[in-house]
């Protein structure tokens, strides 16, 4: 019979002018001499243009017009007819896509030697140390028995045995017509590779059989996990889990985890871990971790310093490979203040005069708005001046000084206050600090007023 013939030819117009249709025609024709069945067509379409017309109708998938037709017959012809608007000049090519399937072909049937081997694996892909269980199967398709049956293995280089590299069955037996009979065979993963593993199969008559399955043995690994924030902001303590499991089948010996830090970072706490101040790293000691374990290990941080910073977490052992995890923590600045007072005098007599000076710190790396600064003098005293960045308003004990707009990264600014002994008595200066995004700070200082003259104090100790 003459084989399938498919012919297609597009029909339009060589030219048009922008904004009449495209009109032409798909024509597909079976030149053989058998029909073909399940012809499917297929068009694509301009993203800018605009379909008017398909007949006999199609399904448009994304930018193509798709048909699928019903059999063409020997000799049959089909016509496709479209319309499309287009929405710019330019060359086009119209190029439709046509497949079928032919209704001709081979049938061919697959059937099993007489003498069958066979080799499974229930896993063909482990680790090293894991043992391998391989099921070798004989069966006697045929229709006569199958005599003095005699098998030969020999293990590649990736697999021991106790039996050593060269296994043998020289008396198997016999199988009879239809029989089918295994042998279990369980070895070692020793060595890293891809591995095939071939049996061989000798019987009375000249009769022979071979198989084979191919494993891969891969290097055991550890695995190394670290739970943490990615953001912070410098000066807040951050927390940070690091979770090794053993998936392996063996026991991984002496394990050792290290956590890498930035020099910026400060170690709040560790649990379990030594501090190695020359990699300013967490060192932890786990010992051995038994096959299918799991240890967790928990550490906090406070960075001083704002960027990106990479935690580098590296896991050894005596019997695994190296492995290592990276944690990248965005620390953003912030400012952070600190205040510190003293006096010139805490012991002063009635009208002698003292100084307070108020020292406020940004310790942080970004600038700090909006900070304010309030005095409250004990009854003792009485202020006569206020200096400092910005001006301050006495009224009565009570010192107010105006916002300061903006306190630089790192920077300082120094507050005085000058009061008087106007009573006999003991109190305390309360100093109170407030910014924008900050937590509130107070400091007091103690200072005493006598009725007499009194020699000059030492000092107190500056409170911080």
């Amino acid at each position: 019979m003459p084989p399938a013939a498919l012919s297609v030819e597009v029909v339009g117009p060589d030219q048009l002018v922008l904004g009449q249709p495209l009109a032409h025609e798909i024509v597909i024709r079976n030149m053989g001499g058998q029909p073909i069945a399940q012809v499917h067509v297929e068009e694509p379409v301009p993203i800018d243009a605009r379909v008017r017309k398909a007949d006999p109708p199609a399904v448009k998938h994304d930018n193509r017009l798709v048909w699928d037709l019903p059999l063409l017959e020997a000799g049959g012809e089909r016509r496709l007819q479209i319309e499309l608007e287009l929405g710019r000049p330019g060359r086009l090519d119209v190029r439709p896509y046509v497949s079928f399937q032919s209704s001709n072909g081979l049938r061919t049937q697959v059937v099993r030697p007489p003498f069958c081997l066979q080799i499974s694996a229930d896993h063909t892909q482990v680790t090293r140390g894991e043992r391998i269980r391989f099921r070798i199967q004989l069966a006697n398709y045929g229709d006569a028995p199958i005599r003095n049956i005699k098998i030969y293995d020999m293990l590649p280089s990736g697999l021991h045995h106790p039996r050593g590299p060269k296994i043998g069955v020289e008396h198997f037996g016999d199988l009879l017509p239809g029989q089918t009979r295994e042998l279990p065979l369980e070895t070692t993963a020793v060595e890293s590779g891809t591995f095939r593993h071939e049996v061989f199969a000798q019987a009375d008559r000249g009769i022979e059989a071979k198989a084979a399955v191919d494993v891969v043995i891969m290097e055991p690994n550890l695995t190394l996990r670290i739970d943490g924030p990615d953001k912070t902001v410098a000066q807040r303590e951050a927390d940070f889990d690091l979770e090794v499991t053993n998936p392996a089948a063996l026991t991984a010996k002496d394990v050792r985890l290290v956590q890498a830090l930035p020099p910026t970072f400060e170690v709040v706490s560790a649990t379990g871990a030594s501090f190695d101040s020359s990699h300013h790293a967490l060192v932890w000691s786990l010992t051995d971790l038994g096959a299918g374990q799991r240890h967790r290990v928990t550490f906090r941080i406070k960075a001083h310093g704002s960027g990106a910073w990479p935690m580098i977490a590296t896991l050894q052992s005596a019997n695994f490979p190296e492995a290592r995890v990276s944690h990248t923590l965005h620390i953003e600045a912030t400012a952070l203040l600190k205040l510190e007072v003293h006096a010139r005098e805490e012991r002063l007599s009635l009208g002698a005069e003292t100084v307070f000076r108020i020292h406020v710190f940004n310790k942080g790396d970004a600038p700090c708005p909006g900070v304010r600064l309030t005095a409250v003098l004990p009854e003792c005293v009485v202020p006569f001046k206020a200096e400092g960045p910005s001006s301050g308003q006495m009224e009565h004990r009570q010192v107010h000084f105006a916002p300061l707009a903006r306190l630089d990264a790192h920077g300082d600014v120094i507050y005085s206050l000058h009061v008087r002994g106007q009573q006999e008595g003991k109190g305390s200066l309360h100093v109170e600090l407030t910014a924008e995004n900050q937590v509130p700070a107070a400091k007091e200082l103690s200072i005493q007023v006598h009725a007499g003259e009194i020699a000059k104090s030492i000092p107190g100790e500056m409170l911080r």
